[in-house]
This record gives structure tokens, C-alpha cells and sequence, in this order.
């Protein structure tokens, strides 16, 4: 057989799933954590979750943030993925302010029998129509694995019950059907690497169906490249949520269409490496802002239904370059060009540090707790 030539993609085993799933199944722990006070959005109990190795030498664990919580906790591994379940106390490393994604570390040398291994992260390889498999701990059974296809790259995020609500990202939709305990599980391909982070599933209870919807891994991959190095992940954010409206929408809210056709189908604006629509699917719509936190310099400057048209002096459609953008800026002002009803508005706005804006510390008084009012609870009294 004939190499592949120099810079083709890698293609997958000859033995199909049964390499992927053997290498990933020893990276996969279930979390058991215990959050023993209300805090944030967070409540105090026990309940379980699952996550992966994703580096080995290093001991760090990707789950959701919603699994190992944002408050104080105590948190288990076990490691299911071999005979001996051995289980070693996990310590939370990095919480995303914003996103659904958490890195825990353990102790890779009290590891005893179970081989170290990791699941690499691939965010360019979830891709429409791409075979995937989810390998987690679905319904609190240990390592089930749930087949399903990508049928959706840009998603909105989910409405979910709470306070808590994810925003300024795409979710990729799937009909794996997975429930509650799969939370945190690797999305893998059939190359073993991970495309996605399972978050969040949505049940049609009349129609009888369940759609998983997954995390990308974009901010994910920076944020563990940036632990790995023992760096800070700063994270910008203009205190305000955008959604993703079709180009029918945009018109409507009165974009010209020529901008559509130049400037973002055009390729006017390059999009960023590794991008949503950077792998040959071309964007559908464009970015335009739902909410912004009360008493904050975007509500006063931005108001619901503006679409953003440039941002930094690029045309922005992906949620990645928009948080590229905002994250390599924290504390410095930046350029937006929004469309409101058919006018173009040149703004700058100051990029304000999201780790600064969420509370870090509580004081207990009593059976009560106190802290700083959380950034999604602030969302929620504008809703």
C-alpha cells in the first residue's frame, strides 16, 4: 500500500472503533463530588459525573463545570476503564468563568495497575455528518458508549434550568441520547481524539426524543495549553451575550446585503485557524447581541438586536474569533461595528477581565452564605 502523501489527514484504524474506544477506555474516570456549600449558581449535595485524561504526565482531567461545581467541593476519580477501579481525590486546577468546562489534577504516581493514558483534543475534527462515540458513564453505569453522527457545528446554547446559563459559544447537536451522569464524557472520533466535551442533553418528552449537545473544544484546548505551561488563562468578555441569526434574520434586522455577500461570505474576513467555519462549512448567519449585564458599559452602548458587523476591524460571524479577540484583549479597548436598524455604529469598548467579575471567596454567617453577585445571576434579573 502506497503512503499517504505529506500533509494528507490521518485516517482511522484498519479495525474500525475497536482501537479508538480500547486506547480511550483507560483515560475515562467517573467523578464523584460532594459540594459542601451553596455557592454561585451552585447547591450543596452529592452527585456524579464523568471525565477524561487529558494529560497524562501531568495528572489533568477535562469535565464540565457543572460537574465538579465552582464552589467548595471534595472530589474522587475512579478510574473504570480497567478491572482494578482505582479510585485517587481529584483537586479543581481551572474553572472557565464563562464556558462548561472544568480541569481537575490528580496524582499520576499513586496510580498503581490502571496504564496512564490521555485522549488528545481535536477541535477541528468535529465536522457535520463525522461518526462519533461517547464513552462516559451514561445514567450512572459505568464506561457505556453511545453511538451517534454530528448533525449540527452551530448551535445555539442550550436554555437550561437555574441561574446558569453558557453563552458567546456554538454547541454541536447529535442523536446519541445520552442522560444524566454522561456529563463531562469525551466525544470521540474514530482517529481516538476528543472532538467535543459532552455538556448538556434536550428531551422532547411528546415526540419521545433526547439530542446530546456537546461543547467545542476551542477555548478548551487554549485553556489546557495555557495550565500545561503554568501560565494564567485570561479570559475577556464585554459583559454581553450574542446569539447566532441566519442571514435572513440579519436582513431583516436591516444588514445590507452586499456586507453579507463581501464581507462574510466573501471572505472578507479570514476565519481564525481551526474556526467553526474553517473546515468547509460555510457560515449561515451572523452574531447578534441578546442580552447585556444591567448598570454595565455594553448596555449602555449596545442594545438587544444589534448584529455585530466588525470586531477588532474583521468581520466577525464565529463565536471563536470573537473570543479570540476578547481574550487576547482583556483591559484595552476594542473596536465593534454593530448594525441597528440599518445603521452602521462605530463603538469601543473596554474588555473587562472575566475572572474578575466572578465572586471568588463567600462569607458564612449563621446558615447562611454571602458572596458577590455571580455574573449569570446578574443575566437572569435582565431576563
Amino acid at each position: 500500500m502506497a503512503a499517504p502523501a505529506p500533509g494528507s489527514p490521518p485516517t482511522p484504524a484498519p479495525d474500525g472503533w475497536q482501537s479508538a474506544i480500547d486506547a480511550a477506555k483507560p483515560a475515562v474516570v467517573s467523578l464523584q463530588v460532594t459540594a459542601v456549600r451553596s455557592f454561585a449558581d451552585d447547591t450543596p449535595g452529592a452527585h456524579e459525573g464523568t471525565g477524561f485524561v487529558v494529560d497524562a504526565e501531568r495528572g489533568l482531567v477535562l469535565t464540565n463545570r457543572h460537574v465538579c461545581t465552582c464552589g467548595p467541593a471534595r472530589a474522587t476519580a475512579t478510574f473504570v476503564g480497567h478491572p482494578s477501579m482505582e479510585e485517587l481525590p481529584v483537586e479543581v486546577v481551572y474553572v472557565d468563568p464563562g464556558h462548561d468546562f472544568a480541569l481537575l489534577r490528580f496524582d499520576p504516581r499513586r496510580l498503581r495497575s490502571t496504564p496512564r493514558a490521555e485522549i488528545p483534543l481535536d477541535p477541528a475534527g468535529c465536522r457535520v455528518g463525522e461518526e462519533i462515540r461517547v464513552v462516559g458513564n451514561d445514567s450512572m453505569e459505568k464506561l457505556q458508549i453511545l453511538a451517534g453522527t454530528i448533525a449540527r457545528v452551530d448551535r445555539n446554547v442550550p436554555e437550561l434550568d437555574g441561574d446558569y446559563q453558557d453563552e458567546n459559544t456554538f454547541y454541536i447537536l447529535a442523536g446519541s441520547g445520552s442522560r444524566g451522569g454522561s456529563s463531562g464524557s469525551p466525544v470521540i472520533s474514530q482517529l481516538g481524539r476528543a472532538v467535543a466535551l459532552n455538556a448538556a442533553a434536550k428531551c422532547n418528552t411528546c415526540r419521545r426524543t433526547m439530542h446530546a449537545l456537546f461543547l467545542p473544544l476551542h477555548r478548551v484546548l487554549r485553556a489546557l495549553e495555557l495550565v500545561q505551561a503554568g501560565a494564567p488563562a485570561p479570559r475577556g468578555t464585554l459583559c454581553a451575550a450574542f446569539l447566532y441569526a441566519s442571514f435572513p434574520e440579519c436582513v431583516r434586522l436591516g444588514v445590507p446585503e452586499a456586507f453579507v455577500q463581501s464581507a462574510v461570505l466573501g471572505g472578507g474576513g479570514a476565519p481564525p485557524q481551526g474556526g467553526t467555519f474553517s473546515q468547509g462549512c460555510p457560515p449561515g448567519g451572523m452574531l447578534k447581541v441578546q442580552r447585556c449585564v444591567p448598570g454595565s458599559a455594553a448596555a449602555a452602548a449596545l442594545k438587544p438586536g444589534d448584529v455585530l458587523l466588525e470586531l477588532g476591524g474583521r468581520p466577525c460571524a464565529d463565536f471563536v474569533l470573537l473570543e479570540q479577540v476578547l481574550d487576547e484583549a482583556v483591559g484595552k479597548l476594542v473596536r465593534v461595528a454593530v448594525c441597528r436598524g440599518g445603521e452602521r455604529l462605530e463603538l469601543e469598548l473596554t474588555v473587562q477581565d472575566f475572572h474578575a467579575i466572578i465572586p471568588h471567596a463567600f462569607l458564612e454567617m449563621g446558615l447562611g452564605v454571602f458572596h458577590e453577585v455571580p455574573y449569570q445571576t446578574a443575566n437572569t434579573t435582565y431576563l
